[in-house]
This record gives structure tokens, sequence and C-alpha cells, in this order.
């Protein structure tokens, strides 16, 4: 896997501003683990496999597994977001690179048309659009090969994971406005499924966009929400149409899914 360059040979301003950002992530993270505490946590040592049978407590290292798997809740919202930089400012030259970075730091005020442009007329991750999709794919890759160069303290490369639990919540009161048209303190997509509001065009759209990645690279987990309306369930046919659904995103290489309710606060 080598994430492409530009025609003079040089990585994507992107691909660059994301490595500088993953050597900051773990430079933290090996800190945070090198100045652990004191305490040796005996009763999580001896329920925790290796540890007991070395002698090594697990805030030394005793683990047989001792991975780090930073979270990357989000990475759907920074993949619509490039296509929309590439429709907005190099297609339809609506605005330029700088008025476009401008409406995010102020949050779109007094430009609501232009957001809901970005937000409805632009490509959108998981509806079978394939640009959109190689895009997300694009970013997936950058993350995994460059996060996957650097090592824990212990000797292990990382290696990302993709699950929503409530960081996607507690990022939107740090992440600015976005080109893909979120407002800040709206959430970052939490998981690699599509449960924002933006699959338009069906699960079977959605199963595969997601199944485009290699869910290998995440070694740290991968989850896929897919949503779902309750009426969608009329009968068994129904229920065994779905089942077979899920089986084929199985078969195609999914690691994970989880069926989520749609209501019309998804929509």
């Amino acid at each position: 896997m080598e994430v492409a360059a530009t025609p003079d040979g040089r990585k994507p301003s992107f691909c660059l501003y994301l490595t500088y950002l993953f050597g900051k992530l773990v430079e933290r993270t090996n800190g945070h683990l090198l100045h652990k505490p004191s305490i040796a946590y005996p009763l999580s040592s001896v329920l925790i496999n290796d540890c007991l049978e070395t002698g090594v407590a697990v805030t030394d290292g005793g683990a047989r597994y001792k991975h780090t798997f930073p979270n990357f809740v989000g990475l759907v919202t920074a993949a619509d977001s490039l296509p929309a930089i590439r429709q907005c400012v190099y297609k339809d030259k609506k605005l330029t690179l700088e008025e476009l970075a401008d409406l995010c730091k102020n949050n779109f005020e007094g430009y609501e048309n232009i957001r809901l442009y970005l937000l409805n007329r632009c490509p959108k991750f998981e509806n079978g659009d394939k640009k959109a999709d190689d895009m997300a794919k694009w970013v997936y890759d950058i993350v995994a090969e460059e996060l996957g160069k650097h090592e824990n303290i212990y000797g292990i490369k990382y290696a990302p994971c993709y699950f929503g639990e409530m960081q996607y919540v507690l990022q939107a009161r740090h992440t600015a406005a976005t080109p893909d048209g979120r407002r800040f303190g709206e959430a970052v997509t939490p998981t690699l499924g599509g449960d924002q509001g933006r699959d338009c065009t069906g699960l079977t759209a959605l199963i595969n966009s997601v199944a485009a990645f290699d869910h290998t690279l995440s070694a740290g987990g991968l989850s896929a929400n897919f949503a779902i309306s309750p009426l969608s369930f009329k009968n068994e046919a129904d229920i065994d149409a779905l089942i077979s659904v899920l089986i084929t995103y199985f078969e195609k290489g999914g690691m994970q899914d989880q069926i989520i309710e749609r209501t019309e606060h998804t929509l």
C-alpha cells in the first residue's frame, strides 16, 4: 500500500499534515505509556494473559497483547470534505479555497445557501459515487500507512480503530465547521457507516462503499453503523433479506456492523 503522490513526486499537503499529526499523537501516547502509574495493578495483572506466568505487571508490559490503537472517528467527515472542496472550488468555482476556509472558520454564518450546497449537492461517501468512495478509501489508506510507521514503547506498530463510543460527540466541541457542510458543534461521523443520514441510495450502496476498504488494516477494530427504518420489516421475508445482505457484507470483507434504527432525527 502506497499513498499516491502528486505529478511532481510530492505527497499531497493533506497527507503531509496527517503525517505531522500522527507524529504528535505517537509522541503524546508513548509519553503516557512511559509515565505509567507506580502501582502495579496486581488484580488486573493476574486476570490478563501472560502477566502471571512472566511475573510482569500489566503496567510494565506483561500482557500478551501490548498494542496501541488510536480511534479515528471523523474519518468520513474528512473524506466527505475533500470532494466538497474539489467540486466547490475547482469544478463549480463557487468559492476560492481561502473563501471556503473563512466560511468554515465563521461557521457558515450568513451563508446558509452555500452550506446547504456543500451538504446536499457535493458527493458523499456511501452512496455508490465512485469518486467520493475512492477519496474515502484514499484517506483510510493514508491513516493505516502513516500510523503504521510508528511503534509504541513495547516495539509494537500502531494501527487504527474506528469506533464511535462518545468521542465523536466530544470532538464536535473542538472541531470547526467542515467543508462537507457540517457546522461547528455538530458531531463528526462516529464510524465508517451511514448513520449521519447521508446514505441516500440504499443499504446495498452503503455496504459496497464500506466493504471497499481493506478492513485488515484496522487491527484495532472497525465498526459500521447501518441505519434501517423499522418500517422496512413487514414480514419474515424482509428479515431474511436483511440477513442475506449482512452475510454478503461479511463475505466482501466486512469486519463488524451495528444495526441502528433510522428515525426522523437520523434522516
